[in-house]
């Protein structure tokens, strides 16, 4: 009997380990965008990971080049609204203007059909 009672005591710690790890975030892996026009832009992308840790790379491009890229890391967090509509806070302790840009709340739309999120005004394709 008590072989049975440790069994069933770490079957439940087995799952309640599993559901915080997945309730860590609504997102998770590596999304990246183009954001091109013209000539000139930058290659934005998110790698969401475990315990509410993002790093965001911003590549700058010319010419379709990579010129330049800047490696910020922080944390998100995602609020789900009453309306079923989703909000994204980031937080980067990185003073660069990159952390400033794409930093605090925007928009979040998450399409698993088509392996989408979209922040704010910008859909990332999961890679």
């Amino acid at each position: 009997m008590k072989k049975f009672a440790r069994i069933l005591c770490l079957a439940l710690v087995a799952v309640m380990l599993c559901a915080t790890l997945a309730s860590c975030g609504k997102v998770n892996g590596t999304y990246t965008a183009d954001l091109t026009v013209l000539s000139t832009g930058a290659k934005i992308t998110y790698d969401f990971g475990a315990f509410k840790k993002v790093t965001l790379t911003v590549e700058t491009l010319v010419a379709g080049s990579v010129t330049g890229t800047k490696i910020i890391e922080g944390k998100y967090d995602v609020e789900e609204k009453d309306d079923g509509s989703m909000n994204i806070t980031f937080t980067f302790e990185s003073k660069e203007e990159e952390a400033t840009t794409y930093g605090g709340t925007q928009t979040l739309k998450i399409d698993k059909e088509n392996d989408t999120i979209t922040i704010g005004l910008v859909t990332y394709k999961k890679v």
